[in-house]
């Protein structure tokens, strides 16, 4: 290479690297010289409230994906087919766990406001938050009444089961077959009985035949023997003389009369000895030689035979039964033991858990569809009371129909589910009156929840006025109640229609699992607490179909 062409390569590189040193000391005053601009500028109330909100709803978009229907499928880690599950960075959160923090948000949110406008922004974020909250927790409640549902209907089923064990007779059918046998010998030891009683008749009558039979022949022969004596005095008396003959005579008429008394005794004992020769002439006509007595015989010994072996089978069969009775009495056990759990340790907590936040403050707004909204969920929460009380029913039955005393529980229950009917009554009459003045395009879906429910629990709610008309205009919702605006802004109050989350949610707060099939109310025995299919308000388990800023049913947009 040529000198100066050494001596431009060499310029070249001088130049690019002045370049390179001036770029990176500006960057590096740059980088210096932000932090403490930022340093100088202390954030407004207004500014550090429109970021806390911010934040607010940030959170509560992350709980809302994170909700699953069932603590079941709380986990950490994601299959993925095909290959080893994924582990998450943050677990999914059961409905319980997602309303703790919602109202943990809802009063995070609450003191984050810096200005008026932020405050009542806060204020309403903070009612949604708690009422989407209330929801998730009446969806784990239905959660465990549906549990508890099916531990009850497994109840029923295995104790109509022991009691059909019972009625079917193998449980007895040892004691049965024993018996059968039983009689079958005893029915062959009778007739055996009979033939050897009438054998010993004849033989008593033999016996008592043969002196009699001896005392007419020893007559009779005595009679002969006068008889020729007779003779041979009569032929003495004709070739006698008369006065020879006349002895002879008279004594041939005294044998005559001794033989004539010799007759009438032998005839007398003849008929005595009759009734004795009958009897043994019967008795040998029925047993000797007699085919009858040898089948019914051959007839009663196959029956205990039979007996014997049908008596085998019936103590297995009883062995059998006697197990699958205690199988069953088991597992009424195991699952009555379960319900008691499930009553004890989460229903009744969850149940006080609605119950001092369905009636609580701080869950509507001025909206109409709010009101209705909780009011439903009012109605939905006494028809959950109303499947426990059930179930209560049903297992009192099932008690009641093995046996077991119930006195007056059940009227008690009776009256129990009667008060509750008449809240939920009352409470479906309550969301309907809120909706007489709301436009029929919001208000219409949740009148139809409201018919379908009153329905699903045989309950009359009386006809009110229909919803106000549509509004021709945009501006439709309240003044008092329009949505405050910015990037935390709350979509609106209002109660959404069709399958969509309830609006009136922060982004993602009310964004729930999907409610799996199967009601509380689908058990056996019991009647059902139904989610009526096309009411958000009345279950905060319906997934989202569309994005409630952008749903054309809001009457808040």
């Amino acid at each position: 290479m040529a000198p100066h062409s050494r001596l431009l390569g060499a310029n070249h590189e001088i130049r690019t690297m002045n370049r390179a040193r001036i770029l990176a000391a500006a960057t590096l005053l740059m980088s210096t010289a932000l932090p403490a601009c930022n340093g100088l500028h202390t954030p407004s109330p207004a500014e550090q409230g429109a970021k806390k909100i911010t934040q607010v709803t940030a959170k509560a978009r992350g709980i809302s994906s994170r909700i699953t229907y069932s603590p079941d499928a709380v986990s950490k880690t994601l299959p993925v087919e095909g290959g080893e599950a994924k582990e998450l960075a943050q677990g999914l959160l059961a409905p319980a766990d997602a309303a703790k923090e919602l109202r943990a948000l809802a009063t995070e949110v609450t003191s984050a406001a810096g200005s008026d406008s932020q405050r009542k922004e806060a204020k309403t974020l903070a009612i949604r938050m708690r009422r989407d909250a209330m929801m998730l927790d009446l969806m784990d409640l239905e959660r465990i009444s549906q549990l508890k549902s099916a531990i009850a209907s497994g109840i029923a089923e295995r104790l109509a089961a022991i009691r059909s064990i019972d009625a079917s007779g193998d449980l007895q059918a040892t004691q049965e077959a024993a018996a059968r046998t039983k009689a079958s010998q005893g029915a062959k030891s009778a007739f055996d009985g009979s033939v050897a009683a009438e054998t010993d008749r004849a033989d008593a009558a033999r016996t008592a035949l043969q002196p009699l039979d001896a005392a007419i022949n020893e007559k009779e022969s005595s009679a002969e023997s006068l008889d020729i004596d007779i003779q041979t005095l009569r032929a003495k008396a004709a070739t006698s003389t008369p006065s020879a003959a006349l002895p002879l005579m008279i004594d041939a008429r005294s044998k005559l009369d001794a033989a004539q008394t010799l007759r009438v005794d032998a005839s007398t004992d003849d008929r005595e000895a009759e009734p004795y020769r009958s009897t043994v002439r019967i008795v040998d006509m029925a047993t000797k030689d007699n085919a009858e007595i040898a089948d019914t015989n051959k007839f009663l010994a196959d029956r205990i035979d039979e007996s014997s072996k049908a008596e085998v089978g019936a103590k297995a069969r009883a062995s059998a039964a006697m197990k699958r009775t205690r199988e069953l009495g088991a597992e009424a056990a195991a699952l009555m033991k379960d319900f008691t759990t499930l009553e004890t340790e989460l229903f009744q907590p969850a149940l006080k858990n609605v119950e001092e936040n369905i009636n609580g403050d701080g869950l509507t707004a001025k909206n109409s569809t709010d009101q209705a909204a909780i009011a439903i969920a009012k109605a939905r929460f006494a028809a959950i009371q109303m499947d426990a009380v059930d179930q209560a029913m049903s297992l009192m039955a099932a008690a009641q129909s093995m046996g077991a005393p119930v006195g007056d529980g059940e009227a008690q229950l009776r009256a129990q589910r009667d008060k509750l009917a008449g809240n939920a009554k009352a409470a479906l009459v309550e969301a309907r009156d809120a909706l007489s003045g709301v436009e029929s395009g919001a208000g219409a879906p949740m009148l139809r929840s409201i018919a379908e429910l009153a329905a699903a629990l045989g309950i009359e709610v009386p006809a009110t006025a229909a919803p106000a008309p549509a509004a021709t205009t945009d501006e439709s919702a309240p003044a008092g109640d329009a949505a405050p605006t910015g990037d935390a802004a709350p979509a609106t109050d209002a109660a959404p229609a069709g399958d969509a989350p309830p609006a009136d949610a922060p982004d993602g707060a009310a964004e729930v699992p999907p409610t799996p099939a199967g009601d509380p109310a689908a058990a056996p025995g019991a009647d059902p607490a139904p989610t009526p299919a096309g009411d958000p308000a009345a279950d905060p388990a319906v997934p989202p179909q569309a994005d409630p800023a952008t749903d054309p049913e809001e009457p808040n947009k």
